[in-house]
């Protein structure tokens, strides 16, 4: 399968995701799958596959596919990709009871958000995604917040027709029913959004021709009284997702209400009811209660009516205990990530020292010399550079084992570490090679640096770690300016070359060596 083609079916299968008849294109992401080995392919499928499931009443199975999309993309530095799998996850997650799995993944998702910026595609979406999981979780502030950036950003950037529709849909999903539960939203965001809808979409697209009857919902907040002319579109309906054809009933029944059709509000709830409970959509799961109640009162069944009441009322209580429940295991939750934080930041500094700190003669090491380095080309002023290699080293671990060696070493570290001065850079530069700068010293300072440390090598008691053993080091020294730092470096090496050639165990200066040479 080449490029193209997976991207197209990626296209195919979101868009089937709020059709009823979805499986033909979960079969081919199936297909797709089994041929492709990339994380970012893999990732693009399986966030294909649960998007084209999201309307199904089960939301389990998108759930699980969302978040291994999530890991996979993130592996491939797909990041605005990683970002909507994640928050789309989180959504999913939340519908299918997992409350703990869905704050950590929508905070994954806010996180990689920020990182990826707002104007990529898959960036609108996670926005988008974010925006139905605050809104199902009562945050409807924070989901006015990102539903309003990814509508502005849908409709500023060249987003396609389709992520327009779902954003503009989501948008008015939280306009309505924040403004349902008492939070006072601007509606004109939304007014612009079902304009888009019933005006601007493609009609010939499922999900716009169904989403299109927000225009119902805003008109059932807004006026009291009858409301003629207003019609839904119900053979969209009865091509929609479960989830979809839910909502749309619930639509209808408090039509119905409003207009005095009673009974057919009835009929119309009745089948909602199973996939509401189902798919875990609270807020239009207690409406659908409060609409069937004032139905059944209003046709002369006060008993059911009552009892209807009651229900709703259970299922509010238990929907608040749950959201305070939610909330102290959040705070639990926040707790242990803390926790997890502060040793992931303690691994990391461990990390970072093993990156930086020769494991054997606790000097710097060759990498962390570069760093230093970059940073001493920056500023002004004079340097000298030291370099060392201890004598016939080769010799020491030949006749007395490596082991030797690297004691040999460390204490040749220790040694160093103890004659410079806190802003002097000591680093291995390979074997038994040292390199150490010194800041602000001329020609006079750095030979009796270079003096120093070559008689505290030699004077070491070397013969309490081998008997008979003992350890010298040859010594290239160079000044000049910081910013030829590197420079220095080599023309140390070159004094050093001469220092070995000259019966080793002394130190040569570069300009002596060059004078010579």
């Amino acid at each position: 399968m080449d490029q193209d083609e997976l991207e197209q079916l990626v296209v195919e299968a979101r868009h089937a995701a709020f059709g009823a008849e979805h499986e033909a294109f979960v079969a081919r992401v199936d297909d797709a799958l089994a041929k492709v080995s990339g994380p970012g392919d893999r990732g693009s499928l399986l966030l294909a596959r649960a998007m084209a499931r999201q309307g199904d009443a089960d939301s389990a199975p998108s759930a699980s596919d969302a978040e291994a999309a999530a890991g996979l993309l993130r592996t491939a530095g797909r990041v605005d990709e990683a970002a909507y799998a994640s928050a789309a996850a989180a959504g999913m997650h939340q519908r299918a009871g997992n409350i703990g799995r869905s704050v950590d993944l929508s905070v994954d998702a806010m996180v990689l958000l920020a990182e990826a910026g707002t104007t990529a595609r898959d960036s609108v979406r996670a926005a988008n995604a974010l925006a139905v999981l605050f809104g199902q979780m009562t945050a409807f502030e924070l989901a006015w917040v990102y539903s309003q950036q990814a509508v502005g950003t849908a409709f500023a950037v060249d987003t396609d027709p389709y992520t327009r529709t779902i954003v503009s849909y989501t948008l008015c999903y939280v306009a309505v029913e924040g403004n349902r539960a008492g939070v006072d939203l601007d509606l004109t965001p939304a007014r612009r959004a079902v304009r888009y809808l019933r005006e601007e979409a493609p009609s010939d697209d499922v999900a716009a021709r169904l989403f299109a009857d927000m225009h119902v919902e805003l008109a059932l907040l807004d006026d009291d009284g009858e409301l003629p002319g207003i019609e839904l579109d119900r053979e969209a309906r009865s091509a929609a997702g479960p989830r979809f054809a839910a909502w749309h009933r619930v639509v209808g029944a408090t039509l119905a209400n409003r207009r005095g059709q009673h009974e057919l509000a009835l009929d119309e709830l009745e089948p909602a009811f199973p996939t509401l409970h189902g798919v875990g959509d609270e807020h239009r799961t207690i409406r659908a209660y409060r609409e069937r109640s004032l139905a059944l009162a209003a046709v002369g069944r006060p008993d059911e009516a009552y009892a209807t009441a009651a229900m709703s009322a259970a299922h509010l209580h238990e929907l608040l205990v749950e959201q305070v429940g939610r909330l102290g295991a959040q705070i639990g939750r926040r707790a242990e990530l803390e926790v997890s934080r502060s040793a992931l930041r303690r691994r990391a500094d461990d990390l970072a020292r093993e990156v930086s700190v020769d494991s054997v003669t606790g000097v710097g090491t060759r990498r962390w010399l570069e760093l230093r380095l970059d940073e001493t080309l920056k500023v002004d002023g004079a340097v000298a550079v030291l370099m060392l290699d201890l004598d016939h080293f080769k010799a020491v671990n030949d006749s007395f084992g490596h082991d030797t060696g690297d004691r040999v070493l460390a204490g040749v570290g220790r040694l160093l570490r103890e004659a410079t001065r806190s802003e002097d850079v000591v680093a291995r530069f390979g074997g038994e090679e040292f390199v150490v700068v010194l800041p602000g010293l001329g020609a006079e300072g750095a030979r009796a640096m270079a003096e120093r440390i070559r008689l505290a090598i030699s004077a070491e008691p070397w013969s309490d770690v081998v008997a008979e053993l003992s350890v010298t080091t040859s010594v290239g020294a160079a000044v000049g300016r910081a910013v030829d730092v590197r420079d220095l470096i080599r023309r140390a090496d070159a004094a050093l070359y001469q220092a070995k050639r000259s019966g080793r165990n002394r130190t040569v200066m570069a300009d002596e060596a060059e004078l010579t040479s």
